[in-house]
């Protein structure tokens, strides 16, 4: 009887052993390996959708700026700084446009934003490392609370392009699941469709009739929350990542919620000037922990 009780019992015991390891085989691998190396630097698989965005306030973040949240994927937020970065390294021109704003590339003919000459990613990347040179330029405390809550993502894989149809879907970048404090390309600059899409009043859409198409009620609510300084003589913006239609543009938002394209070596001879605002991924819990 004592023989026929163990033999129940070892067969219970295969039995339970084989469903944990059933179980445990449909498991994502980085759920495995948590606590050890982290999840795996994956995109996530959804696409990026608007929200009409909560408010990260300065003393929340750590940062000299509010940030406005414009998207979600999954439990991750995309989030915005809502006032430009200064990168004006001398003194005494603190927050004034006149001085703030940048030429996209130091090289006409060239809107790779990943290119080593791209000023909007060195100015960004500086900025989120600490690594801006000047007694005024801005740059993210090694001690901001933000950092907490940053995400690795694909945002240099995702450009996009600028002023067609494509344009529209092709530039949604994405966080994945591995938290990042420092780094380059943690913080980035919008892409065409990100504006288009999550932060806009008008795109710009060549190939249709009108070419200035409405953007969607949440992308021209997320608009009112941001600044963008505006002057009699020129028109300033916001830069982003995608590459404008032709070499000598990149892909821009302007003052007026317009999303398009500015030269990329703005000069005395143009009126549009683009600033830089970065973006980042976000844990979402930033809004629940801050």
């Amino acid at each position: 009887m004592r023989k026929f009780k163990l033999f129940r019992f070892q067969k219970s015991l295969l039995a339970l052993s084989f469903l944990v390891i059933l179980v445990l085989s449909t498991l994502p691998f980085w759920m495995l390996n948590a606590g050890t190396e982290g999840p795996l630097a994956t995109a996530m698989s959804d696409t990026p959708y608007g929200v009409d965005g909560r408010i990260l306030s300065a003393n929340m973040t750590g940062d000299v700026s509010d940030w406005i949240e414009i998207a979600k994927c999954d439990h991750y937020s995309l989030i915005v700084r809502k006032n430009y970065i200064n990168i004006y390294s001398g003194t005494g021109h603190y927050d004034e446009p006149t001085e703030q704003y940048a030429a996209y590339s130091k090289k006409p003919a060239t809107n790779n934003y990943l290119s080593n000459i791209c000023l909007v990613r060195t100015y960004i990347n500086a900025w989120f490392n600490g690594l801006a040179f000047g007694t005024e330029v801005d740059n993210l405390p090694a001690d901001a609370k933000l950092r907490n809550y940053t995400m690795q993502n694909n945002a240099t894989k995702t450009l996009g392009t600028s002023n067609n149809v494509a344009s529209l879907n092709d530039g949604f970048s994405q966080p994945t699941a591995t938290q990042a404090s420092t780094g380059n390309n943690i913080a980035f600059a919008l892409s065409f469709s990100e504006s288009a899409e999550f932060l806009s009043i008008t795109h710009e859409v060549k190939t249709l009739t009108p070419t200035d198409q409405p953007s969607n009620l949440t992308a021209i609510t997320n608009y009112g929350k941001i600044t963008i300084p505006q002057t009699l003589t020129h028109s300033y913006g916001m830069w982003l990542r995608s590459p404008g239609d032709t070499p000598n543009t990149a892909g821009a938002l302007s003052y007026t919620g317009r999303v398009s394209q500015y030269p990329i070596n703005p000069t005395n001879s143009y009126n549009e000037r683009g600033f830089i605002y970065p973006a980042l991924w976000v844990n979402s819990d930033i809004f629940e922990h801050l």
